[in-house]
Parts: C-alpha cells; structure tokens; sequence
C-alpha cells in the first residue's frame, strides 16, 4: 500500500508553440477541491513542458487547467508526444508505476516499466541510471567515426573531420549527463 503523499507522477508534453504558463497555474498555493497543492513544479523550455507533483489528482487538476489555457490559446496538445512517468513509494523503496493522465479524454500514454523516457535531450528511467544516454553517445559515436572512415579522404583531411567535426556531434550530450 501507498501514501497519496509519497507518489510522484511526472507528465511530459510537447505543444506546438511556446507561450508562457499563465500565473494563476504557477502560483497555486492553497487548495483546490480539498486537495493540497504542493509542492508543484512546472518546468517549460520552448516546446517542451513537464509537470512534478506529489499526487496524481493534483497533475490531472493542472492538466486539466493547462489544456483549458491552451483552448484560450488557440494552441494544440499533442497527445500522442505526452508521456507519463510514475514513481511511488512501497515499502520504503521506490517503484515505477502507470499513472492515468488525460488530456480531453484520452489517456496520456504512459512509460513502459523499466523502460527510460527522454526530457530535453536527458534519458530518465527509475534507477535514474546512465545507460540509454551511454549507448546512444556510443552509437552515434560509431556512426560518425565510420562514416568519416568511408570517406575517400587524405588522413590529413580525415584528422580535420575528427577534430572539428565530431566533437561538435556529441557535445550536447555531455552537458546533460554526468
């Protein structure tokens, strides 16, 4: 059994375009239909949102006020590009969980168990590990190193190609991973 205070449910959306949450959202801080509202965090980077709450009612009820913001708006949720993350607490240990999040009566789809979701660029997953985020950097690593391999280039030139060009590739993801 679960405490409705321990669970934390994370809802990841892309919008078509970026516009700022509206104050009344960011700023709830009493209650709304007897349930508690915090702590709330909101986080928004261009098209990108994500939701962080301590209980599931409390994302649906914000869910619920973004999608009416987004109506006013004349902006479009995809649904299909949502996803939820779910942990909760049983037994003194965290568990992944399938949380039931709608969006205009469709369930939000939810992030297989065990399996990694990606935010802005970072892979999470419920052991908060590396190993998506290693073996895509490896991947594309590869990729880039064969193809510059296959070019019929001079050394020389293949050198410029490693060192200006590769490095340029994968930089990103060391900035979002330790």
């Amino acid at each position: 059994m679960h405490s409705a205070k321990s669970t934390i449910t994370l809802l990841f959306y892309e919008v078509l375009e970026y516009h700022h949450i509206p104050d009344h959202i960011k700023n709830l801080k009493s209650s709304e239909n007897g349930i508690p509202l915090n702590p709330i965090h909101w986080f928004q980077f261009a098209d990108n949102a994500a939701v962080v709450s301590g209980q599931e009612k409390e994302n649906q009820m914000l869910l619920n006020r973004f999608t009416i913001w987004c109506q006013w708006a004349q902006m479009i949720i995809r649904v299909d590009k949502c996803s939820t993350f779910g942990i909760r607490k049983q037994l003194s240990k965290s568990i992944q969980y399938l949380p039931k999040l709608f969006i205009n009566n469709c369930l939000v789809p939810r992030v297989e168990l065990g399996k990694s979701f990606r935010y802005l660029g970072r892979y999470f997953d419920i052991n908060m590990s590396d190993e998506d985020h290693k073996s895509e950097v490896y991947d594309t690593l590869t990729n880039i190193l064969n193809e510059i391999d296959d070019l019929p280039l001079h050394p020389k030139n293949k050198i410029l190609l490693y060192s200006r060009y590769v490095l340029s590739k994968i930089s990103w993801h060391f900035t979002v991973s330790t």
